[in-house]
């Protein structure tokens, strides 16, 4: 006696194992943003904290770099960040252990 007819009937909806977007139209492609006037676009050179500490030769490794900014006494501009993540433009100066560093441009 064979098995239990596992067919989808007609009109009972899509197989259990569809794809949730199948058939379904593609959405139109959305453009990027534009920068408004007052925000500044985002340059191209930029690096994170956590990079520059290791292009600085202050930290051996990201993990050494992220260990150093999350431990305090790092500055930036001045002010004291604890985010490795923070992105450096041209212009940014960073101090460790009293030493500053000014961020330039490639190039």
């Amino acid at each position: 006696m064979p098995g239990p007819d596992r067919r989808p009937k007609p009109g009972a909806g899509p197989a259990r194992n569809a794809h949730p977007l199948a058939g379904k139209p593609a959405k139109a492609a959305v453009p990027a943003p534009t920068p408004s006037p007052t925000e500044p676009a985002k340059p191209d050179d930029a690096i994170t904290l956590g990079q520059f500490l290791k292009v600085a030769e202050i930290a051996e490794s990201g993990g050494q770099a992220k260990a150093l900014v999350r431990a305090g006494g790092i500055l930036v501009n001045g002010a004291e960040e604890l985010r490795p993540g923070r992105r450096l433009v041209p212009g940014d100066v960073v101090t460790v252990n009293g030493e500053a560093y000014e961020i330039t441009a490639n190039g």
